[in-house]
């Protein structure tokens, strides 16, 4: 009622993802002895009760959808066979207007994050159960969880998979999308890349959601509106990572002649190693969109231009942006010169080819070492990660997490928290735990470091009162995340 009296067209009733409901109607949470329990109507009581006592209450011309999981894929869970029937029955009722089909439940940390699906599940991932609910029910079917493009919306559509499509986190990435897709603009779209970390994972800290590559979300009074500038300038911009892109995109938007200096051959700097990592390869998406975007405001890019101070100022400047971005931190560990250690960067890149066995170590606690021993496992290496929270990927969202770790163990990666590296020997690691002070040396033909960035910033003194206004953002400031670094550069561009 309160949904109604604020002016919503309808809501949905949840028997998915651990919700109450659902466990009314699942064996393994309801284990009642009275009339809510035992056989399948006796569990199916409160639902009906609960729809039937909603529609009294909004009446006939409020939408009441029903969202329900296909597929609970646990052992003693809800088959596909018998949700279906749940799907008839409650059908039945008369009172649901649409279905709303995802999958998985709440029984364990692994199936959990399947609720809301990462980039390490396939787009799509529930389609075939929300085909096959729409085979049992007499309303309108709407599949969610990894719908992220308009061309496959369409195709679920056309292949009669749905009636309607669920985009929720495609439409975080870019609101705009619909729009665009309309206005016949399909590659101007943000498209999700299932991170699942500024959005599902915000949200599970109880914090405001944001999207890993649209930092207006979240924002929207300081950010969604992109204006004029009252002057265009003369902007250079140096670095061609995500950071720099951005502010070269929206310096371009807002009217500014815009030059972006990038020292190698391609731009997106960090992302495309991340992107090189099992089930990460939309990320290098992140990078396309930006220089595409920027490109087409008329920032102009060029590659292979390494810049000094000197060139900078050659370019007659008014505004100067350094995104310069980061070096790998090399810790003060001995034996951190030795041949055979990386870093994760110089792994994922192809700089280096590790051998068989692999120490992984690990003092940033967020993607780097977890994604790139998943990256060596699959090409047969034996890792170890050692690393010195207390659990790998210890600032990774739990869902997500839980994903990387279901990999890591089915390729029999070995994890080992709480540990730090003392010494890094010919053939091994000397570790040491952090609490009990137990020392144990780790077999090793190759050691992989995952210390996190240094910032890479060789240009702000030598420009310092040279120009008219100096910005350093991005990993050039401080060595931080995707998201960081583009809102470093969306807000530096809006400030010119």
């Amino acid at each position: 009622m309160r949904l109604k009296k604020g002016g919503y067209d309808g809501c949905d009733i949840p028997l998915y993802g651990g919700h109450l409901l659902e466990n009314f109607i699942s064996p393994l949470a309801n284990t009642r002895t009275d009339e809510y329990g035992g056989s399948l109507d006796n569990r199916l009581r409160l639902p009906r009760q609960v729809l039937r006592a909603v529609r009294e209450a909004v009446g006939r011309d409020f939408i009441i959808g029903l969202r329900h999981s296909g597929d609970h894929y646990v052992e003693g869970g809800l088959s596909r066979e018998e949700l279906l029937e749940i799907a008839r029955q409650l059908d039945a009722v008369g009172i649901a207007d649409y279905w709303m089909v995802s999958g998985s439940n709440t029984e364990t940390l692994k199936f959990e994050a399947m609720v809301t699906p990462s980039h390490y599940h396939p787009r799509g991932v529930f389609n075939d159960l929300a085909a096959l609910t729409k085979s049992v029910v007499r309303v309108p079917v709407i599949v969610a969880g990894r719908v992220v493009t308009a061309d496959q919306a369409e195709a679920a559509l056309a292949a009669g998979v749905c009636d309607l499509v669920g985009m929720t986190r495609a439409l975080i990435a870019d609101p705009e999308m619909p729009k665009k897709v309309s206005e016949g603009r399909v590659d101007d779209v943000r498209v999700c890349v299932g991170a699942a970390e500024g959005c599902i994972g915000r949200l599970r800290q109880g914090k405001s959601i944001t999207c890993v590559q649209n930092p207006a979300i979240g924002r929207e009074a300081e950010l969604m509106e992109i204006r004029p500038a009252s002057r265009p300038r003369r902007v250079v911009v140096v670095g061609g990572g995500v950071a720099g892109l951005e502010a070269a995109r929206v310096a371009a938007l807002r009217g500014h002649q815009t030059i972006l200096l990038e020292a190698t051959s391609a731009v997106g700097g960090q992302v495309l190693a991340v992107a090189r990592a099992p089930k990460r390869e939309d990320y290098a998406s992140i990078a396309t969109w930006l220089v595409d975007q920027a490109k087409k405001a008329g920032a102009e890019i060029r590659l292979n231009t390494p810049a000094s101070g000197a060139d900078v100022l050659a370019l007659k400047p008014d505004a100067v942006v350094l995104a310069t971005g980061a070096t790998q931190r090399v810790p003060d560990i001995q034996g951190v010169r030795l041949p055979h250690v990386a870093t994760t960067v110089d792994v994922l890149t192809g700089r280096t080819a590790p051998g068989r066995r692999v120490v992984v170590v690990d003092e940033e606690g967020y993607f780097a070492a977890p994604t790139t021993a998943d990256f060596l496992a699959e090409r047969g290496a034996q890792v170890t990660i050692v690393c010195r929270y207390f659990m790998v990927g210890e600032d990774i969202d739990e869902g997500t997490r839980s994903d990387l770790y279901a990999r890591l163990f089915a390729r029999g990666v070995t994890l080992i928290p709480m540990t730090v590296a003392r010494e890094i020997l010919p053939q091994g690691v000397r570790t040491r735990h952090t609490f009990s002070n137990a020392e144990a040396t780790l077999a090793a033909d190759s050691v992989v470091l995952a210390f996190g960035g240094k910032a890479n910033d060789p240009l702000s003194r030598e420009l310092e009162g040279k120009v008219a206004d100096l910005k350093v953002i991005g990993d050039a400031y401080s060595p931080r995340r995707v998201h960081d670094a583009i809102l470093d550069g969306t807000r530096a561009a809006r400030m010119l």
